[in-house]
């Protein structure tokens, strides 16, 4: 997104307004480091240009991952204070759990699963040496990234919202397609080019693009539930065309290294292709 533009200046304004309102709802409450709460609107405005849909979806995992890390930190940290070694095992193995989780995840939400991994070595290890203030810590900690959250949610819901529906819709387009041009390649008993394999790369990447933005379209405001559920419908229907169109261009290849094409089978192909 540009910066010198009406939706990158919109975009400043109301990143600007939520952390200066987050600072201040931090600084009413009397919090230790209201810093983190305009911290967090930055954090939390950055995905797909501060859509309301993604900005909306980023602090619901966002304030998620932060309430499972604290709730991590107040389970394993007392747990195993007087034994650094056991401490810095089951932190790490918590990491662990929690990346691996977020990789079987290949929507946004894995970002919650994020989050929760490192929470627990920000917030429970510097805690360790002096475990009874950790609850009040974690608390605190938890208060300033929700704040922070909840007001770059607001602000970009409410002050002239950008909607994924335009870039999902522009990005559907192109991976429609593509997918027409990868079927009639297919139906043909002709080699695969390197520039049809390249095509092939980017309806791939096309598609990771939309599974992300179909997934933050639920929680865009316009859309109704219908909708949302056609989107989806959709967007499962595209990625298995994948592997269908691999296995049906495998054996068309396998049938004409083996034998010339049967006649029936090559009117069908035509026929298709049309």
């Amino acid at each position: 997104m540009g910066a010198f533009n009406s939706r990158g200046l919109v975009y400043a304004m109301n990143c600007y307004v939520a952390a200066m309102v987050a600072l201040f709802i931090a600084l009413h409450f009397e919090l230790p480091n209201p810093w983190w709460a305009a911290l967090t609107v930055f954090i939390t405005s950055q995905p797909l240009a501060a859509a309301s849909g993604a900005v909306m979806a980023r602090a619901l995992y966002r304030i998620s991952g932060i309430f499972l890390g604290a709730v991590a930190a107040l389970v394993i940290v007392p747990s195993f204070v007087n034994s650094p070694e056991l401490l810095i095992a089951a932190v790490a193995a918590w990491v662990a759990l929690c990346t691996y989780v977020s990789l079987l995840d290949r929507t946004p939400r894995a970002y919650t699963f994020l989050l929760a991994g490192y929470t627990v070595a920000v917030i429970g290890l510097p805690q360790a040496a002096d475990s009874p203030p950790l609850f009040a810590n974690v608390v605190v900690r938890f208060e300033e990234v929700a704040i922070g959250a909840l007001c770059a949610a607001l602000i970009h819901t409410l002050v002239l919202p950008q909607s994924i529906r335009t870039n999902f819709d522009a990005n559907l387009d192109t991976v429609i397609k593509n997918a027409q041009r990868w079927i009639i390649d297919a139906l043909s008993i002709q080699a695969t080019t390197v520039a049809e394999q390249d095509l092939r790369k980017r309806l791939a990447a096309d598609l990771a693009e939309l599974n992300v933005l179909a997934a933050n379209l639920q929680f865009e405001l316009g859309p109704d539930a219908v909708d949302k559920c056609v989107v989806r419908a959709l967007e499962e229907r595209l990625r298995a065309l994948l592997p269908l169109m691999t296995a049906v261009e495998d054996r068309i290849r396998a049938i004409a290294k083996l034998q010339a094409v049967p006649e029936l089978l090559a009117l069908h192909l035509a026929a298709t292709s049309r």
